[in-house]
């Protein structure tokens, strides 16, 4: 049996931890033996622990601002010099790619004020420290076809696989019953499911609402959480009070409900209760463990045409539709559209992004990179 030690962000309370877990038991289906390890930035705790488990190979879920000290996760090359040291074979997801020639258009703005010479810098960085990441692994998955060309073409690396996430599977409640147990019977609803960041770009979605409400269609209601992330609890602290701000700003409490934390098991009855969900995400080469858990209620989508969902729109799916970044006129209209049409649910995706399609593939991977070790241990 091939032992993985699966290091990620346990805790976290993100989409990386939710993707890692839904990816642990989908491999363990594969008959794979699966060791959880949590992210630290004590490197040695890490590599003690790699050497205690003895693993045949180790996969690192990896975010740029997880390894502290920052910038940009330099504390994973230490960890993976460390383990190219010790020979093991490691496989890297990263979670984000950020490309270089357009590396100003993907970075949060409120770094544009700092002058050419420090942005160069940082575009510097994020090539050196991604190809030196690169180097030291076996090999690097990315969760877009983007992010894969990206890597390609601009960071000339070679060891690379696209592998999709995988839409989570969830309870589904009759979509009226769910309405009327929220007290929702007679709105219509939109929802920006996920955890409030900066780059979601949930403002475009309140300012969509208002233009909605301008004009006279009083019987809207948007829910976004309320909710922080563990590991960037400041950040998402000051992003919830702009928004808070803006819908006071705006007068659009009636429209616009901030809900606390969801629980797990009633979570279900939120999402099936949603008429048509928003995501208004700023450019970046990213996934959404968000959006791959509502795409399973099979309801409409608003999506920004951002790279990160280009593997979306070439599926041509009928209950997808596709705004410019950060225009609330074009979500405004789209949530009309949606509305009027009544779209069927589309079924091609579930088809398709199956967790049980995404363990097998990175089976595959495994067992290619291990062939050697394999037929040894036989």
């Amino acid at each position: 049996m091939i032992k993985i030690l699966m290091i990620f962000g346990m805790g976290m309370r993100d989409g990386i931890e939710s993707y890692s877990e839904e990816l642990c038991n989908a491999l363990k289906e594969n008959r794979l033996e699966i060791i959880k390890c949590p992210i630290t930035k004590e490197v040695l705790y890490l590599v003690n622990r790699v050497v205690r488990e003895n693993s045949d190979l180790v996969h690192i879920q990896h975010e740029y601002n997880y390894f502290k000290p920052r910038p940009f996760g330099v504390t994973a090359l230490v960890l993976l010099a460390l383990l190219r040291l010790l020979r093991k074979k490691v496989v890297v997801t990263l979670h984000t790619v950020y490309p270089i020639r357009d590396f100003e258009s993907y970075i949060p703005s409120k770094y544009h004020k700092y002058n050419f010479v420090l942005r160069y810098l940082a575009k510097i960085m994020f090539l050196a420290i991604t190809k030196i990441l690169a180097r030291f692994s076996s090999h690097i998955i990315v969760l877009t076809l983007e992010g894969k060309k990206i890597l390609e073409t601009e960071y000339k690396i070679s060891n690379v696989t696209f592998i999709p996430y995988g839409i989570h599977k969830g309870k589904v409640y009759n979509h009226r019953y769910a309405k009327n147990k929220l007290k929702l019977s007679n709105k219509k609803v939109l929802m920006c499911f996920g955890y409030p960041y900066p780059n979601k770009g949930f403002q475009y979605a309140i300012e969509g609402v208002y233009k909605l409400v301008e004009m006279g269609h009083k019987d809207i209601v948007l829910l976004l959480q309320d909710t922080r992330l563990v590991h960037d609890y400041r950040k998402c602290e000051e992003y919830v009070n702009m928004l808070k701000n803006l819908v006071q700003r705006r007068g659009l409490k009636p429209y616009v409900w901030f809900i606390p934390f969801i629980p797990e098991d009633i979570l279900p009855l939120y999402l099936s209760a949603v008429d048509i969900f928003i995501y208004p995400f700023e450019p970046r080469i990213a996934s959404s463990s968000a959006l791959m858990k509502t795409l399973y209620y099979g309801k409409p989508h608003i999506l920004s045409d951002i790279p990160s969902f280009k593997s979306f729109k070439h599926l041509k799916l009928k209950n997808i539709k596709f705004v410019k970044p950060k225009s609330p006129n074009e979500i405004a209209k789209a949530v009309l559209e949606l509305l009027n049409e009544i779209p069927t649910n589309d079924k091609k995706l579930l088809d398709i992004f199956t967790w049980k399609y995404v363990g097998k593939m990175h089976t595959r991977l495994y067992i290619s990179l291990l062939g050697e070790k394999l037929h040894s241990k036989k």
